[in-house]
């Protein structure tokens, strides 16, 4: 699986502390259900985290970045990508 982390996301969570809904290109994602969690260092506690969730019936590959406290994309489906990116194009062109 070729991972890239990419744009930084903005997550919130419930009140358990559960992913809820985030934010990413200007769009915001409800999370549907968290499918797994994987940690870089078993000894780390504060290492980063990746989290693969299901939002949109789409899945995404989140960072967390426990250290520095950031979320960041890693991957997402490439049809939203570039819907997104010709999205923000026709927005610019747009008088």
């Amino acid at each position: 699986m070729n991972q890239q982390i990419s744009d930084t996301v903005s997550v919130f969570f419930d009140s358990s502390g559960a992913p809820e809904q985030f934010l990413w290109r200007g769009r915001s994602f409800r999370v549907e259900m968290v499918e797994r969690i994987w940690r870089s260092g078993q000894q780390e506690t504060h290492g980063p985290r990746t989290y693969r969730v299901r939002a949109a019936g789409r899945t995404f590959l989140l960072r967390h970045d426990r250290r520095h406290r950031r979320w960041q994309m890693m991957r997402s489906p490439l049809s939203l990508r570039l819907g997104l990116t010709l999205e923000g194009w026709a927005m610019r062109m747009t008088p």
